[in-house]
């Protein structure tokens, strides 16, 4: 009966929420992909007999139209190959993850456009530009440079609050007991 008749998708939440008490969202979540399931076996059974009969055609020639729009993701699953694809026509279902021998038998063709797309990702990855740790490198000694000016103005402006505080009660006069701290002190010290 189901395979003559089309997929009714009101009908079928009508059914889950009078018998399971199932809200709308809930039966989509639990009965679309199995659904979508289904129809890709059937377009995986008319892809095989047509190959035993020796017709091999390509999926864009084939009289009913693959129901996978693309393939999304490659997952495992329980230790089972699948893929994430998403769907041709199929109302209120976007994706879902379908097992690969399913895929391979019904539409290799989406598989090897996907591994088309993988593979041109990466060959776009694999070209960008990387920093060379070399100016990493040459710039440590700039930033050891202005860390240790800013030292030193830090310092200064310290001194000229602590004159202005004391307002001549004391002079500072002696100046051999300021610490020269620079990072490259502190940075070679922790090492």
């Amino acid at each position: 009966v189901l395979a003559v008749h089309a997929f009714q998708r009101k009908d079928l939440q009508e059914i889950c929420a009078k018998f399971f008490e199932w809200p709308p969202e809930k039966t989509d979540e639990y009965i679309l992909p199995k659904i979508a399931e289904r129809n890709l076996r059937r377009f995986a059974n008319l892809r095989s007999s047509s190959s035993r009969l020796g017709v091999a055609l390509p999926l864009h020639e084939m009289p009913v139209k693959c129901p996978i729009s693309e393939v999304l993701k490659h997952r495992r699953i329980k230790c089972v190959d699948c893929f994430e694809v998403s769907w041709e026509d199929l109302d209120g279902l976007k994706s879902s993850v379908v097992p690969a021998d399913l895929v391979k038998s019904a539409c290799p063709e989406k598989i090897e456009e996907f591994e088309k797309r993988r593979a041109e990702q990466k060959k776009q990855k694999n070209h960008k530009p990387r920093s060379k740790k070399s100016d990493e490198k040459a710039s440590l000694p700039n930033v050891d440079l202005k860390l240790q000016n800013l030292l030193l103005e830090i310092e200064s402006d310290s001194n000229a609050r602590h004159e202005e505080s004391s307002r001549g009660s004391r002079q500072c006069s002696d100046r051999s007991n300021v610490v020269d701290l620079t990072v490259s002190d502190t940075f070679c010290n922790e090492q």
